[in-house]
């Protein structure tokens, strides 16, 4: 099953005439749609998308599924200045009557002006993956895909969370950002794990469906 979020960011100037300063400001908001690719077997899966607003983010997201969802806290937009480190956990959950899966993630960037691709700055904005350290749960593939390195089963429903913060260079995000809308794609593909556990690891797992972004 692949799974699709959006994040928006559009940017609107904010003169501040204390001083004769100005600075940039900009909404974060999100729509969602979803759609089932079959593959094989009964697989499902949804995407989590939550927020932390309160505590200590570290502990919080040990319970991704029960923080609130961040289109419901956001849903009028969530304003960011640069420099702000927005909390955006994204983790993926098994439905209860789905097969055990391998499950993938990709986060697909883009900004544009009225519709028309537009340049951005290197280091504009960066993600907190969750790759690496002692756990190792997700692994970078080569083409761009996010792999959860363990099967999601009954007793191991839901992923750790692959992307936990989004941050907005306050340096490299000025007042050319404005006008301009900054979107994250964030899909979530899954494949059953039945007769598909290679010997190679999650990198040859077979059967995902076609990358919507190919």
């Amino acid at each position: 099953m692949s799974l699709r979020k959006k994040i928006v960011i559009a940017a609107a100037a904010v003169l501040v005439l204390t001083l004769g300063a100005y600075s940039t400001l900009a909404y974060l908001t999100a729509d969602v749609t979803a759609h089932n690719v079959i593959t094989s077997g009964n697989v499902s899966i949804e995407l989590l998308d939550k927020t932390v607003q309160d505590g200590d983010p570290a502990d919080s997201i040990n319970a991704v599924y029960n923080l609130e969802d961040f289109m419901e806290v956001y849903e009028g937009g969530m304003p960011v200045m640069p420099g702000t480190q927005a909390s955006k956990v994204v983790a993926v959950r098994k439905v209860d009557t789905s097969a055990d899966c391998w499950v993938r993630v990709r986060l697909a960037e883009s900004l544009t002006e009225n519709g028309t691709p537009a340049a951005r700055k290197e280091g504009d904005v960066s993600f907190q993956l969750n790759l690496g350290g002692a756990a190792n749960q997700w692994t970078q593939g080569a083409d761009g895909w996010y792999y959860y390195n363990s099967i999601l089963t009954p007793s191991n429903i839901q992923t750790e969370p692959l992307l936990t913060r989004v941050d907005f260079s306050g340096p490299v995000i000025d007042n050319s950002y404005v006008g301009k809308t900054y979107s994250i794609d964030v899909i979530a593909q899954a494949v059953q794990s039945d007769n598909n556990t290679p010997a190679g690891g999650v990198l040859n797992v077979q059967g995902w469906p076609a990358d919507p972004q190919a």
